[in-house]
C-alpha cells in the first residue's frame, strides 16, 4: 500500500472483489507473489512495485532485500481461448497452498464444495474484463455436474493481526461429468484461480491455489 498512490489505496475500498491477490511461499528463499486480474491492477498496483530493492516490515523492524523480480503479463483473450476451447479433461487436480475459507451468512465455511469454489471464481473472473460468466443457471449446472472425487485437506488458522480465521489447506480433485464445454469452463475457472485466489481475503494472503505439477511462484 505504501508503494501505490493514495488514490488507488482509497479506490480499492470500493471493490467488492479485490482486483489482485498476494501470498508468500518459502523454501530456501521467500517468494512474494502478487497477481492482478485486470488492467487497473496492472497499472496501479503491479507496475509501481517494479524496481523495488528492499521491503521494510514495520512490525518486525526489518529490511528484506529483493534478490530477483519476475514480471509477466498474460493476454486475457488468449488465456480464455487457450482454456475454454482447448482439450477437455473431466478431472482437475489442484492444491490450496495457503489457508482458504469462504464466508456465508456471517459464518466461516471451512469445508469446500464445488458450488462455493465455482461461485467464488465466477465472480472474481467477472472483475477481470467486459465478458461476464456468472449466472445462477450456470452455477446450478456446474454444481449438478461436478463433485469432489479426492481430497487431502486439513484445517488451519490464519492470523490477521489479532483475528484468527478458521480455514483449510491441502490437495483436491474435482471431477466434471458434464459435456466438454462444461469441463472447459471448469478448467478455465480453476486456472484463473491461480491469479485471483479462491474465497475470502485473497488480497491478504489467503486462498492461493496451484494446479498440480506447476512450479513455485
Amino acid at each position: 500500500m505504501e508503494s501505490i498512490s493514495d488514490y488507488t489505496a482509497e479506490d480499492l475500498h470500493n471493490y467488492i472483489y479485490n482486483p489482485y491477490s498476494q501470498f508468500i511461499e518459502r523454501d530456501d528463499y521467500s517468494y512474494w507473489c502478487i497477481r492482478g486480474i485486470n488492467e487497473y491492477a496492472e497499472e496501479n498496483i503491479l507496475k509501481p512495485l517494479i524496481g523495488m530493492k528492499t521491503i521494510f516490515l514495520k512490525n518486525k523492524n526489518m529490511d528484506l532485500k529483493v534478490l530477483d523480480m519476475k514480471y509477466e503479463t498474460i493476454n486475457r483473450n488468449e488465456f480464455i481461448e487457450k482454456y475454454l476451447f482447448g482439450e477437455a479433461n473431466n478431472k482437475i487436480d489442484f492444491s490450496f497452498i495457503t489457508p482458504t475459507a469462504f464466508r456465508s451468512e456471517g459464518r466461516y465455511i471451512v469445508v469446500p464444495s464445488t458450488r462455493l469454489i465455482f461461485q467464488s471464481l465466477m465472480k472474481k473472473f467477472d472483475e477481470s474484463g467486459k465478458e461476464k460468466i456468472f449466472s445462477y443457471d450456470l452455477l446450478e449446472d456446474m454444481e449438478k455436474h461436478s463433485f469432489i472425487s479426492r481430497y487431502k485437506l486439513r484445517t488451519v488458522l490464519y492470523c490477521i493481526e489479532k483475528v484468527k480465521i478458521p480455514a483449510f489447506i491441502g490437495d483436491i480433485q474435482i471431477r466434471i461429468d458434464g459435456p466438454k464445454e462444461m469441463q472447459n469452463i471448469a478448467k478455465l475457472l480453476i486456472k484463473f484461480g491461480a491469479y485471483s485466489g479462491i474465497g475470502i481475503k485473497t488480497a491478504m494472503g489467503m486462498g492461493a491455489i496451484r494446479m498440480r505439477g506447476e512450479d513455485i511462484g
